[in-house]
């Protein structure tokens, strides 16, 4: 437990893109074990199910993990039975852990604050958790995250409390409902670990526009969900499948 604090606290404390890429390249290996062992990590699968709750049960298309890391959001989804999948992230460590685990179609190595190289619209959804936290990537690529989804997609990710306000999520995020660009269809506080208290931002979001082909005025096949916020996470998002 004590090297499982020690490794969360050393990830907090990272400051810059090498920081980042030493750090993942020195963990990559002992990750999961640090993080579901060690701290009973939550986040991957809360933000899994969240995502499910507002995807059609066959999804058409390729769902992103944003930040994948060594593969954790990767096997929630597959469990809950999504399996088409690819994963972006700045390590290739990290990536080099999630490829063995045979979830992905594709692994990009990519810095998610520069241009990431994916054309516009190309995934049915995109899920990010634990990228947004002390440290690591700021709001900035909240737009880009929106740019490779395409329209009616749905965006998933968990962003700290602490930086909701201070780092600009909340001013970006408005902006982007107010530009008509995201309908905010769902955020709810809960923890990132087992036994912890909330401490961060749980947001489904949908990307606004009609996909191609789709004529102005058909019916939606699925309702697209809540459009509030509430304080605490229903116990089927907290809990392990």
């Amino acid at each position: 437990m004590d090297k499982a604090k020690a490794f969360l606290k050393a990830a907090y404390s990272l400051e810059d893109r090498q920081a980042m890429e030493e750090f993942y390249t020195q963990w990559a290996g002992d990750y999961d074990e640090q993080m579901e062992s060690g701290l009973g990590y939550l986040s991957p699968t809360s933000i899994a199910k969240s995502l499910a709750t507002y995807l059609p049960e066959k999804v058409q298309g390729t769902v992103v993990d944003i930040g994948c890391g060594t593969g954790l959001v990767g096997r929630a989804l597959s469990l809950l039975g999504i399996s088409r999948m690819d994963g972006i992230d700045l390590s290739q460590e990290m990536l080099n852990v999630a490829r063995r685990s045979g979830l992905y179609n594709k692994l990009i190595q990519a810095d998610l604050t520069a241009h990431v190289p994916v054309a516009d619209d190309q995934y049915a959804a995109a899920i990010c958790a634990g990228t947004f936290t002390h440290g690591h990537v700021g709001p900035e690529a909240l737009a880009e995250i929106a740019r490779i989804v395409e329209p009616e997609g749905v965006i998933a990710f968990t962003v700290h409390f602490d930086l909701w306000e201070r780092d600009g999520f909340n001013e970006q995020l408005n902006q982007m409902i107010e530009g008509n660009k995201l309908l905010e269809l769902e955020r709810v506080a809960g923890p990132y670990f087992s036994d912890g208290p909330d401490e961060g931002w749980f947001c489904v979001y949908r990307k606004k526009g009609r996909k191609k082909g789709r004529k102005k005025g058909r019916k939606k096949g699925r309702k697209s969900g809540r459009n509030s916020v509430r304080n605490s996470v229903r116990n089927s998002v907290c809990n392990y499948s």
